[in-house]
């Protein structure tokens, strides 16, 4: 295929519009255009060109042109890719293609051909400038990760110097620390206890008396609901017999007198002042102490007895008994179940005391007085210190182990200590 002639040309540098002269004679296999700088030379080899890179010239996208070959025909600048196969060497090609590129202050100068040679070459200068700012942030935190690897271990010999002292530890340095803090920076989360808790740790750690185990606080609560069900029947009984007046309305004499029956059982003459006694006396006195009047009497000394039995009186072993770090709340603890074990006691005397007022008033209903049901905070206050209990008969079972842990405690839970975890995790990443 060969190109024949340019039928037209408009608004392409020099060449504002353009026509093929009929006349004119067709282009041969070789042929050299000459003229005038700015005639259009290198304009002429842009528009072929345009068909070698299949796009428009940038500074004529408006331009229009035709060329005709003797094969396929006409191709123009709506059909770049028209399949027109050429190949332009112009000042265009030396721009794109051919650079002299040099090392400073190295060697001489390379020329460079291609335009993929090109932008290889300005990318690998731009990959150049991108290593040394890299470089220059990466000295920086090299740099700093020193500054603060010193730093954590300047920490490190101060906090193993703090426990040797403190904590009494022989020989404890920086190298005895350094592996306790990192389980820490591995840990999850840092746990920071409170004065309280270091406090604790700190009684724990220094206590070298091993204590005795102490038996937990043991009693039953007497059923408060059934007792009160029981009171409650007996003062509203009342003995149906034929009262002498002079008795009922006389709780001292009646006591006398019932007292005195029993000592004349089967007796004609009294054993105080020796007189013979009326025949009808002892049957007058037990029409008036009857057996359903005995009977009561019975059941209310009974009740007392039992109602005596229920109160408590247990054996609360002394707060010196105990771990130092547990005294404190056994003190506290053992001060309300005391207050609770007084209340029960005070309402079961009470009682006590309401059931000896019907045995003087057996022939009238009595009405109870602050009657109470509910005594769960006392069971609640025995377990609280019991709780206690168990936790100094556990530490005395692993008393060794416990002071191990709570050194371990406090060495992990030193001031500081996490600025030095962070800086630990510097110094792992």
């Amino acid at each position: 295929m060969k190109l024949t002639k340019i039928n037209k040309i408009k608004n392409f540098g020099v060449f504002k519009n353009f026509t093929w002269k009929a006349d004119a004679k067709h282009f041969s296999d070789f042929n050299v255009f000459y003229g005038w700088n700015y005639s259009g030379k290198t304009t002429l080899s842009r528009i072929l060109r345009c068909f070698e890179t299949k796009i428009h010239h940038p500074d004529y996208l408006g331009a229009k042109f035709e060329l005709e070959d003797d094969c396929v025909g006409i191709h123009s600048e709506v059909l770049l890719k028209s399949g027109l196969s050429v190949r332009v060497f112009n000042s265009d090609y030396v721009v794109d293609n051919l650079k002299w590129y040099a090392l400073k202050d190295e060697i001489e100068p390379i020329l460079l051909l291609g335009q993929e040679s090109i932008e290889l070459t300005n990318e690998l200068e731009n990959e150049k400038i991108d290593l040394v700012s890299a470089q220059q942030h990466i000295d920086s935190l090299i740099k700093a990760k020193e500054l603060k690897i010193a730093e954590m271990n300047q920490a490190l010999t101060q906090k193993a110097r703090d426990i040797k002292e403190n904590l009494s530890q022989t020989n404890f340095t920086k190298v005895h620390f350094e592996p306790k803090v990192k389980v820490a920076a591995d840990s999850t989360a840092v746990i920071e206890l409170g004065e309280k808790a270091i406090n604790t740790l700190k009684s724990t750690y220094q206590n070298t008396e091993k204590k005795n185990h102490i038996d937990k606080i043991s009693f039953n609560l007497p059923n408060i609901e059934l007792l009160n069900r029981e009171v409650n029947k007996l003062f509203d009984t009342t003995v149906e017999s034929n009262v002498i007046e002079k008795l009922k309305g006389n709780q001292i004499l009646n006591d006398w007198v019932r007292t005195g029956k029993s000592i004349h059982k089967d007796k004609n003459n009294c054993e105080f002042c020796g007189n013979t006694l009326p025949a009808d006396l002892i049957q007058k006195l037990s029409e008036h102490f009857s057996t359903e009047y005995d009977e009561l009497m019975q059941t209310l000394d009974t009740h007392i007895r039992k109602i005596q039995g229920q109160e408590i009186n247990c054996n609360i072993p002394d707060s010196a008994n105990l771990y130092p770090q547990l005294q404190n709340n056994y003190l506290e603890y053992t001060d309300r179940l005391k207050t609770k074990i007084e209340e029960l006691n005070s309402y079961l005397k009470d009682v006590s005391k309401q059931l000896r007022i019907k045995k003087q008033k057996p022939f009238q209903v009595v009405e109870i007085e602050n009657s109470r049901t509910d005594f769960s905070d006392l069971e609640q206050a025995k377990v609280e210190v019991n709780q206690i209990i168990n936790q100094h008969n556990q530490q005395t079972t692993g008393f060794d182990k416990e002071k191990k842990q709570a050194l371990e405690g406090l060495i992990i839970t030193l001031k500081n200590l996490p600025q030095i975890i962070i800086l630990q995790n510097i110094k792992l990443n």
